[in-house]
């Protein structure tokens, strides 16, 4: 097994532990993810819909075919997460352990995305995977 798919396999497992609780709080109603959706003006409808969204990635970054997929829903929605802390989250208190995770789930996001760029046409062609330079002649 190539280092890079057993690396991914970590990544992956890594963030779907660290989206899972973050899931499970914000479908059971916990205080802080209403008074952040409420602060973003987004309670409840938004909350439920990061919430789905944040599954649909976790379950997509657990079955091979959906890895790349996965990745990039995460990577979006954990880029979200931050620009909210950046504009009115803020980054104190429980708000702060909440961007360290966003930011670890981004960036593990990005690093799948990256190992599994030949799943998908347009990361293939943005970073040159092997389709893409087979295609070049070289």
């Amino acid at each position: 097994m190539k280092s890079s798919l057993v690396c991914s396999w970590i990544f992956q497992v890594v963030v779907a532990l660290v989206l899972g609780p973050a899931v499970y709080f914000k479908f059971a109603g916990a205080e802080a993810a209403i008074q952040n959706f409420t602060t973003l003006g987004m309670e409840p409808t938004g909350r439920y819909i990061v919430a789905g969204l944040e599954l649909v990635a976790i379950l997509l970054l657990l079955f091979p075919q959906g890895v790349a997929w996965g990745a990039i829903l995460g990577w979006g929605l954990m880029s979200g997460a931050l620009i909210a802390h950046a504009t009115e989250l803020g980054f104190s208190g429980s708000a702060l352990s909440s961007a360290i995770m966003a930011t670890a789930a981004w960036t593990l996001c990005g690093a799948i995305a990256y190992l599994r760029r030949e799943k998908i046409l347009f990361l293939n062609a943005m970073f040159g995977g092997k389709a893409h330079r087979s295609k070049r002649g070289t």
